[in-house]
């Protein structure tokens, strides 16, 4: 895999391959042109389209010559096929494999004004093993160093297991730092006020011991490039175990309003008080309350992309302490349909592909609308049917 950011590989760094005699390897692969559309031909390419995502991700280059493993040329491909064969990969992989694929990306590089690179990005996927079903096929794939192999049944059952206990660690990481929380014993005293938390998960997080630097996460800091708290603007960072803690003014009783954790595995933890709660009743004001919770994520996503962070992430929203809380629809009003739980456990949604701000907004719709129903409402009313954003009441 080449290392660079997606959208910003070019086609020096292309040359670079070539002059520096790169050769393929378990997350590399040149293929010279596009095979036929025989059943054979969209087999083989799903072989190897499954193959990365069942092991560890990889780039597939389209339009290099290579003899041996070694690329020699860009050769390209005509400027007038390269939309054609974009859709064709894209249809394909969505009829002949189960289940779906998250987070292929697929962009061409311009390398003359006739011809153009066609690069595949497969990440590492969290929902493996992916199958190739085309045609009645049921093929399982992996990739080694030698090149693309079928699984047999123990790798099988192994990635079914692998795949399993990601998802229970994501749960119990959820549980155990909302059971934190809730008993004011996280990073920073906060007091026993309601509380809303917010999680940003990259499931890489529980797929790879690597961990990033604290250094590195100081720096983004020092460059602005953190999400902002749900409330109140911060201290300066402070390091601990887990990477570093932001945090809002401490008050005379030692608590703060607001804090974000950024964690070394790429995980974010934002939690605030200060968002539910602007007067004296019990209340959740809304406007306040969905802007932070749609700024915090999108702020979140932007800052996770921009240190590389693989897709997919997990969004999970959880409000404690909030039993007999109601939904203030204006400046001073709260309409009946208070909260009949202290722990609200908002259902995660999950972002798997390349979004924008708007695409973010719109996926965080049924968060909120969950808050609102658990108010007592049918949804949020500043949605709207198309699922965007726009400020009503």
């Amino acid at each position: 895999m080449i290392q660079k950011l997606f959208e910003n590989i070019n086609k020096d760094d292309l040359l670079a391959l070539i002059n520096n005699s790169v050769l393929e390897m378990k997350t590399l692969e040149y293929k010279q042109e596009f095979s036929g559309n025989g059943d054979q031909d969209r087999k083989e390419f799903l072989k190897d389209i499954t193959s990365f995502a069942n092991s560890s991700g990889g780039d597939i280059i389209y339009g290099i010559k290579e003899e041996n493993g070694v690329p020699i040329e860009l050769l390209g491909i005509p400027n007038e096929e390269v939309d054609a064969k974009i859709r064709w990969i894209e249809d394909l992989v969505r009829q002949g494999v189960q289940p779906r694929i998250p987070g292929i990306k697929i962009r061409s590089i311009e390398i003359s004004e006739s011809k153009n690179i066609v690069l595949i990005r497969v990440l590492k996927s969290w929902r493996s093993p992916h199958c190739v079903t085309l045609k009645n096929w049921s093929r399982f794939f992996a990739r080694s160093s030698n090149g693309v192999y079928q699984l047999d049944v123990d790798e099988l059952r192994s990635s079914f297991i692998q795949s399993e206990t990601t998802n229970e660690r994501i749960k119990s990481f959820r549980e155990e730092r909302i059971a934190k929380i809730y008993a004011d014993e996280s990073y920073i005293k906060q007091g026993e006020e309601a509380k809303a938390i917010l999680h940003i998960i990259p499931v890489s997080a529980f797929n790879s011991r690597e961990r990033l630097n604290v250094g590195f996460l100081y720096e983004q800091y020092r460059l602005g490039k953190v999400p902002i708290l749900l409330g109140d603007h911060s201290s300066n960072p402070s390091i601990n175990l887990e990477g570093i803690l932001l945090h809002s003014y401490i008050d005379d009783q030692g608590n703060c309003l607001s804090y974000v954790q950024l964690f070394n595995n790429g995980i974010i933890e934002a939690v605030s008080k200060s968002v539910l709660k602007t007067f004296t009743i019990q209340t959740i004001p809304s406007k306040k309350f969905e802007e932070d919770i749609i700024n915090t994520t999108v702020q979140s996503i932007d800052y996770l992309k921009g240190i590389e962070i693989e897709m997919p992430y997990i969004v999970c929203l959880t409000l404690v302490g909030v039993n007999g809380y109601r939904m203030s629809v204006s400046e001073h009003l709260a309409i009946d349909g208070a909260i009949d739980r202290d722990v609200l456990l908002i259902p995660e949604i999950l972002i798997e592909e390349d979004v924008n701000d708007s695409d973010v907004t719109k996926l965080l719709n049924p968060i909120i609308n969950s808050v609102w129903n658990a108010c007592g409402y049918m949804k949020s009313p500043n949605y709207d049917t198309a699922g965007n954003y726009k400020h009503r009441l």
